[in-house]
């Protein structure tokens, strides 16, 4: 089962049910197919998204908010995106919500002082959580840099271990592909997510 805990789910009964009936149709001519074998990479990030969804419960929330005085503001300074306005809000949030800037550890709940933001980068080999170190503390200059570098680094697959573990929470930003609202899965051992779609006009 895919359940907490192993337990079978009305999801796997269903799964079961259409294997056995594919299994059974009446065989077609063969669609050729080319396996990919996948990268060290991408079969981590398989197993991680894989334990994140079995082991932890996903509640989700959703919320629409205003943003002119971000775009007006974004547009009075220079090299600064609105994703690195998104991290320097978290983070400050975070560190008045330290319930939120936590994560789980055994039977522990681990809370931090400063906010390190993991931001999802997608690269070739899948995606890549990069860490914002002390975000909190941080100036929007600062985070715009540091997130530039982060980056671009991690689609030349250049980072280091120690700048894609040890997150306290994530942001995953769909906006710039014109997603208005998707469900972003945990990334373990943290408790929470954010994930942003894009800025529309409102109607």
């Amino acid at each position: 089962g895919t359940g907490r805990n192993g337990r079978v789910s009305k999801e796997d009964v269903e799964a079961y049910a259409a294997r056995v009936r594919s299994d059974t149709a009446p065989t077609t001519v063969a669609n050729p197919s080319t396996p990919v074998k996948m990268s060290a990479t991408r079969a981590t990030i398989a197993r991680r998204l894989l334990e994140s969804k079995q082991t932890i419960p996903h509640y989700r929330l959703a919320i629409e908010v205003e943003v002119d005085r971000l775009q007006e503001y974004r547009r009075e300074l220079s090299a600064v995106s609105l994703n690195d306005m998104l991290i320097r809000g978290c983070a400050l949030a975070l560190v008045r919500n330290p319930s939120v800037n936590a994560t789980f550890e055994g039977e522990e709940i681990l809370q931090f002082a400063h906010a390190d933001i993991a931001i999802a980068v997608a690269t070739e080999g899948g995606l890549i959580t990069p860490i914002v170190r002390s975000a909190d503390l941080k100036s929007l200059p600062e985070i715009a840099r540091e997130t530039a570098d982060l980056a671009e680094r991690a689609r030349r697959h250049a980072l280091t271990r120690e700048e894609i573990t040890g997150g306290t929470f994530t942001l995953s930003n769909l906006g710039m592909f014109g997603v208005t609202q998707f469900d972003a899965i945990i990334n373990p051992p943290q408790v929470a997510i954010l994930a942003a779609g894009t800025v529309r006009n409102a109607v």
